[in-house]
């Protein structure tokens, strides 16, 4: 068996991405609203980290960075195999700045793995932003969700 603890994943994203908009092709930042244009690229050059400290029968899994359809792959392929039988997840997304609908189905896909394996999962650090969007879309229900990693480890 492999060990995971303590391992750390770098995965380097797209790095130049542009956008247009609907009203008149005009470039705007992939990611914003129709209508802005005070810039025409966005620089992707951001890293996304996952670091997976090991605990008692689970595991802490800290991501850094963006979770959209370029990252959300290797975070689905990084989780799920942690989730073994009764076993114990954390996922620190405290230092996650922005997550896609692709993030949003990760999660959910983690979430499947870990009720079929009679898992526990724990949200922790979720952004106001993140939260909104999984509270509007129903997917917050589906999570027990935590404020700081040390009341979570309390909850698991």
């Amino acid at each position: 068996m492999q060990d995971r603890s303590n391992t750390k994943k770098t995965i380097p994203l797209a790095l130049w991405e542009i956008g247009v908009t609907q009203k008149n092709n005009s470039p705007r930042p992939v990611g914003e609203g129709l209508g802005v244009r005070d810039q025409n690229i966005v620089n992707h050059n951001k890293i996304m980290e996952i670091k997976i400290n090991s605990i008692e029968n689970g595991h802490i899994v800290i991501i850094e960075g963006e979770i959209d359809s370029s990252s959300a792959p290797e975070v689905t392929e990084t989780i799920i195999p942690l989730a073994t039988e009764k076993s114990k997840i954390i996922l620190d997304m405290t230092k996650v700045e922005y997550m896609s609908s692709a993030g949003l189905r990760t999660l959910l896909s983690i979430h499947r793995q870990t009720v079929a394996k009679e898992a526990k999962l724990t949200l922790v650090g979720l952004s106001e932003d993140i939260k909104d969007t999984m509270s509007v879309t129903g997917f917050l229900n589906f999570f027990t969700v935590s404020d700081t990693l040390d009341i979570a480890k309390t909850q698991i």
